[in-house]
């Protein structure tokens, strides 16, 4: 690699992240509209959010591996195109179950395309500036999370939501011709055979990486995919909330790009002051926001947060990616799984909390895990630096 940072191939991926996360994450706030087209109720409908994770949790790690050595450029260009066929389906889905089938298929491509984009932008930029590198890729996710679902949203209420499948197809086509176009002639470096990574993946460090992960974010979807109801609770409008939600993606950008500066000093330590950003935060929404209270403490505590996990996206892939010695290319498949398997937990976990009290517990729930997965980030970095 030359010493220059490849800003065209990154910037590409980053905007196909931002589609793909946005594509995932869109049916969340669209399930009502979602359901009445199909005859279903709300909560069956919820088994288009559950279904796509679970695929995606079961599929990243064997897809990684039997992606791992194909090429890159060819590989997401495919990919890409894979996506937009299954939004397609989905669109024109003519009753539930097929649109069950396409968002399933729609997990296998995410579980794919999230397994290898990551380290593929680790391969573009080198060593020395790997950080950035995931930084710019992970403005994608977090623009993804925070600006890509509420404008989908707001058009979907206006346009229909099969409409915004069919826009978000066409802009993964238009992704795929560029990653066939920008990104570079080349193959993944030599590393060590399929199996030997394989059996890596099963070593204490590892799995403990990845549980630790799991839990972090965990507590951060359990929180986040119930904020709005919370908020709802205590008396904001809808107006109100999304002024929330975009406070919290303006901050998560700006986390995201401070990521790039924290990974060159300590990712493990940073990835600590995140998750504690994160669980204070929470603590901040979940015991300070009340039905009578300013709405300005709500905006405080989601830029909090937002600045916290814009952060924690690209700092979770360096650790993997750094620290699955042997495993390299594996590393992205695994945080993929542990991102979509916390999604699962966090929506299960926090509607089984739901029906026994407030959206307060969920919030402080979200908090507490935040803070366990802080003390143990922060223990990881003084056994790794002390």
């Amino acid at each position: 690699m030359s010493g220059r940072l490849p800003f065209a191939s990154l910037l590409v991926l980053a905007a196909g992240t931002f589609v793909a996360l946005s594509t995932e994450l869109l049916p969340v706030s669209l399930l009502p509209r979602i359901g009445h087209s199909f005859g279903v109720s709300e909560g069956t409908a919820g088994t288009l959010v559950s279904v796509y994770a679970i695929v995606v949790t079961i599929g990243s790690i064997p897809l990684g591996v039997a992606l791992a050595s194909l090429s890159r450029r060819w590989t997401l260009a495919i990919l890409a195109a894979g996506f937009a066929i299954a939004n397609v389906g989905f669109a024109f889905s003519t009753n539930f179950v097929e649109a069950v089938v396409f968002r399933a298929v729609g997990g296998g491509v995410h579980a794919a395309f999230f397994g290898i984009i990551f380290v593929t932008a680790a391969e573009l930029s080198g060593p020395a500036r790997r950080g950035v590198a995931l930084a710019i890729i992970g403005l994608g996710v977090t623009c993804g999370l925070a600006f890509g679902v509420p404008l989908g949203t707001a058009l979907g209420a206006v346009f229909g939501w099969r409409d915004i499948f069919l826009v978000a197809s066409g802009l993964l086509l238009i992704a795929a011709a560029l990653f066939a176009i920008l990104l570079p002639r080349s193959r993944p470096e030599p590393q060590s055979g399929t199996r030997d990574q394989v059996k890596t993946l099963a070593r204490r460090p590892v799995v403990a990486s990845a549980l630790l992960i799991t839990l972090l974010l965990t507590g951060h979807y359990l929180a986040y995919t119930y904020i709005a109801t919370f908020l709802h609770h205590v008396g904001l409008n809808q107006g109100g909330i999304a002024a929330a939600f975009f406070a919290f993606g303006v901050c998560a950008a700006a986390g995201s790009a401070l990521a790039g500066i924290a990974h060159k000093v300590a990712p493990h330590l940073a990835s600590a002051v995140a998750a504690l950003l994160i669980s204070g935060a929470l603590a901040l929404i979940g015991l300070g926001v009340q039905p009578q209270s300013s709405s300005a403490l709500a905006f405080v505590g989601m830029g909090v947060w937002g600045l916290g996990y814009g952060a924690l996206v690209p700092l979770i892939q360096s650790i993997g990616i750094t620290s699955f010695v042997g495993a390299e290319r594996l590393a992205p498949s695994v945080i993929n799984s542990s991102f979509n398997l916390a999604i699962f937990a966090g929506a299960t976990i926090g509607a089984a909390a739901l029906s026994i009290g407030p959206p307060t517990v969920v919030v402080l729930a979200g908090a507490v895990l935040a803070a366990l997965s802080a003390a143990l980030l922060g223990r990881q970095s003084r056994t790794r630096h002390g």
